[in-house]
């Protein structure tokens, strides 16, 4: 399955916050944010996976000005 290109700017926007904040989701988070950040392809598998995640980490918005939450930079 392609990423689209709106994924990719928000998992580039995610690493972004963790780096600059220091925390925010796992190793094995910031692995699959890179994967999603750098585009291509992903397995129909995977997908379903990361779909499971993504609605126990939606709270919050990466373009806020204040600090995010750890929530939502995951």
């Amino acid at each position: 399955m392609y990423i689209p290109k709106a994924v990719q700017d928000y998992a580039e926007r995610g690493l972004k916050r963790r780096k600059e904040h220091g925390s925010g989701g796992t190793k094995v988070g910031e692995t699959v944010a890179k994967l999603l950040a750098a585009g291509g392809t992903v397995t129909a598998r995977k997908a379903r996976h990361m779909a499971r995640y993504f609605p126990r980490h939606a709270h919050g918005n990466l373009n806020q000005t204040s600090r995010p939450s750890r929530g939502c930079i995951a």
